[in-house]
């Protein structure tokens, strides 16, 4: 009787644990997915924001180099005036050479650019977003005087 017995508990034991195989298998997997998430947001997150900086940087770099357009009455009379096309195309070459879009506007003695960077994503990707943009502006101003 004790040894039918014990087999019966056995029986029911394997049994039991038989039907509890592969419990832990969707948690992990909803856990490491959100891990990947997780981890895609701060490693991508951190890259779009190095291509926001470095579109500022070449922003600003641009708008200096379109500043130093000056006319040739500038330099003939003294009074700083700005060539609008001359430092329209410096900035938009100097955009071309860097190697990202943008765009540069003159307005008077002030000339604006805005430049876009993108960031191909690392861990982002697996969910369908492959590209993120950083942007940034910067304005450069002649001042008289």
């Amino acid at each position: 009787m004790m040894a039918s017995s014990m087999n019966t508990i056995r029986r029911r034991m394997s049994q039991s644990l038989a039907s509890e195989r592969g419990n832990i298998t969707l948690p992990l997997l909803i856990l490491v997915v959100a891990f990947l998430l997780f981890v895609g947001i701060v490693v991508d997150g951190s890259g779009k924001i190095q291509a926001g900086d470095r579109a500022n940087q070449i922003a600003q770099s641009a708008a200096r180099v379109g500043a130093n357009s000056l006319t040739g009455a500038a330099i003939a009379t003294g009074s700083l005036q700005l060539d609008g096309a001359q430092a329209q195309a410096s900035a938009l070459s100097y955009l071309t050479a860097a190697g990202v879009n943008g765009t540069a506007t003159v307005d008077g003695n002030t000339i604006t650019v805005t430049v876009t960077e993108e960031y191909p994503t690392v861990f982002l990707s697996i969910i369908g977003i492959n590209t993120l943009v950083g942007s940034g502006t910067a304005s450069a101003r002649l001042i008289d005087g």
